[in-house]
């Protein structure tokens, strides 16, 4: 005898600690799925909680800074128009044409742009092959003195707006972008102090091949492929002499990426060592700036005074509580005890600091004495950017450990989000060929995990559905696409509040909930509903929503429910958008799932099956093979 029973959508979304046999929810809204991929709960498209293909991605921006090369870095900062930002107002102070940039020189930028009074206007900067320049959705803007003003071996660049201005540091110098003169500057203490630095090591070098490139010798040099390095002085051969990137390096030699000799080498050369001598992780937290990460004292933290990011005098003649602080001099927060990964703000007297395998909390004003306690010595944070925080305040981060976690650092302690759905998944991932970025999605109210392999190799990418409390796999289909920095975008403009990724092929991408493909490559997506175990299936009933695709349904059947997800599919059919008409597919699952495929966008609304349940006898007769 025929029954019907509904086949239910996995809104608690992939599960892969479970049995197989226990991948169904007993109530409504809380089944799960043993296999998807670029599914999830909430239709992008209309916002109801349906199930649906994921939202695609378009170009934000047609152009890119630095052909190829992939983008480092993606900040942007946001002012009033008659308030330091680039467009130039009748209203403005000085007027028109003129800007004054934070060093106090008078630049001319052109004809006045008039603005309407309070507008918003959003400037969005973006790093590549380290070059500095502008995205706009219409093209890319020149920055002076935007051309390799940073480091091109780095995968990622961190940045920080502060004020109108965006600062900038890559482990080998300080820039800040001037927003009201479009001019990038070298970023020092002009105000007092020394802006945290380490001595860069020098070495004498011996030889410089006059090849393309060019070969140097420096005797146990020490140096490692990347590294950015200044050579000065050298005679004969002085195509050598400038800034370069280095590569394939033997314990004497190395290579000048880019170069091309200029002549015999006859003497002479000095070899500094550059990367590594500076900050390399950038917060602004309490009105301040805070740098961290400098290779040779990486335990340390460096904070500005209130409000001057040329300040960081931490022994002034008086003594404030608005002076700038390091946690060797003045902080009354001490040294980290661990190395720092990562420099999470939450509120102006709350700051937590990532490290290889703790998490401690800043609390108060560092130049008042402040309090350091730890939060826990179980799991650190995954370097850089690997957090982000919702608007009610909960912090998100990638683990040191592997993991996905949450937590309010008012009063909490870190809750590992993946422990009973995808642990094991993240717990692999290598940490030193990734760059491991988290960001909030506002419109689906979503937490986006992105895992980018340097080597530009396939990722799988997750979203944390807040509401739904699950986890969604997605992948691109072109390993280009996946993202090296992610922004969500703040601004007036509904474009102005978007979700941006800067991709390892160049390209500024916007996560676009109407597109249909991921910038002209194919979305294919399924999901596994079940599991069902000898049943006949003997009718089915589909609605899917009125825009939707086409979606392929097939049944996937085995031995075994593990077997069967990856079985070939039996029994194919396709459902259209509306209401379907009954299907008689009469395909028998021994033990298996009913698999929903498609390319491009598509939701469902409901699916029914007729089941018969079958004897032994016949089950004997129509059983899989293994």
């Amino acid at each position: 005898m025929q029954k019907p029973i509904e086949l239910q959508w996995p809104f608690k979304g992939l599960n892969e600690s479970q049995a197989y046999v226990r991948q169904r929810g007993g109530q409504p809204d809380s089944y799960t799925t043993a296999k998807c991929n670029n599914v999830v709960g909430f239709d992008p498209r209309t916002g109801r909680n349906r199930g649906a293909a994921r939202a695609g991605l378009t170009k934000y921006c047609p152009d890119r800074i630095d052909g190829a090369s992939a983008g480092q870095c993606l900040v942007y900062s946001v002012g009033s128009v008659f308030n330091g930002t680039r467009v130039t107002g009748d209203q403005s102070v000085p007027p028109s044409e003129t800007r004054v940039t934070a060093l106090g020189v008078a630049r001319v930028l052109g004809a006045a742009t008039p603005g309407t009074v309070g507008a918003r206007a959003t400037t969005l900067v973006g790093i590549s092959g380290g070059n500095a320049a502008l995205i706009t959705s219409a093209g890319v803007q020149d920055i002076d003195s935007g051309s390799d003003v940073l480091s091109p071996s780095r995968s990622v660049i961190f940045a920080e707006a502060f004020f109108d201005n965006i600062y900038f540091c890559d482990g080998a110098s300080y820039k800040y972008y001037d927003t009201g003169a479009n001019l990038m500057v070298t970023w020092d203490a002009t105000t007092a102090g020394s802006i945290p630095a380490q001595a860069a090591s020098v070495q004498l070098m011996t030889g410089a091949t006059n090849t393309t490139p060019i070969v140097v010798t420096v005797n146990s040099h020490g140096l490692s492929p990347g590294d950015l390095v200044t050579i000065t002085g050298v005679v004969g051969n002085d195509a050598a002499n400038g800034t370069w990137t280095i590569a394939n390096i033997t314990l004497n030699t190395f290579e000048l990426v880019g170069s091309g000799g200029g002549g015999a080498y006859v003497s002479d050369g000095t070899v500094t060592r550059v990367s590594g001598s500076r900050c390399s992780l950038i917060a602004v937290w309490g009105g301040r700036i805070v740098l961290s990460g400098l290779e040779t004292d990486p335990n340390n933290i460096f904070m500005s005074a209130v409000g001057d990011p040329f300040d960081w005098d931490y022994s002034p003649a008086a003594q404030t509580v608005q002076q700038a602080v390091a946690g060797n001099i003045t902080s009354g927060y001490g040294k980290n005890a661990d190395i720092v990964t990562a420099l999470i703000p939450y509120t102006d007297d709350v700051m937590l600091i990532g490290g290889t395998h703790s998490i401690r909390k800043f609390l108060g004003n560092p130049a008042e004495g402040g309090i350091n306690v730890s939060v826990t010595d179980i799991t650190g944070v995954a370097y850089g950017r690997a957090w982000c925080q919702s608007p009610e305040g909960v912090i998100y981060f990638f683990g040191s450990r592997g993991g996905v976690y949450k937590i309010d650092p008012e009063n909490g302690i870190p809750n590992r989000l993946t422990a009973l759905t995808i642990d094991e998944r993240l717990a692999d991932v290598d940490l030193s060929a990734s760059v491991v970025t988290l960001e909030w999605d506002d419109r689906s109210l979503s937490v986006r995990v992105y895992i980018t392999p340097t080597s530009g190799g396939p990722t799988t990418n997750y979203v944390w559905d807040v509401r739904n409390e699950a986890w969604w796999p997605f992948t691109y289909a072109n390993n280009s696409h996946n993202p090296m920095s992610v922004r969500l975008l703040s601004g007036d403009a509904a474009a102005d509040r978007s979700l941006l990724e800067y991709g390892q092929d160049g390209y500024v991408r916007i996560l676009d909930e109407d597109a249909s493909t991921d910038d002209g490559d194919p979305i294919d997506s399924f999901v596994y509903l079940g599991p069902l175990s000898n049943m006949l299936i003997t009718e089915l009933q589909a609605t899917l929503s009125e825009q939707s695709g086409d979606v392929t349904w097939s049944f996937c059947t085995a031995s075994s429910l593990e077997r069967a997800l990856t079985a070939s599919p039996r029994a194919v059919g396709r459902f259209s958008s509306g209401r379907n008409a009954n299907q008689w597919p009469r395909g028998f699952i021994e033990h298996g799932y009913i698999r929903l495929s498609a390319t491009g966008p598509w939701a469902i609304e409901m699916l029914t099956a007729g089941v018969e349940r079958v004897s032994e006898t016949m089950q004997r007769v129509m059983r899989s093979t293994p």
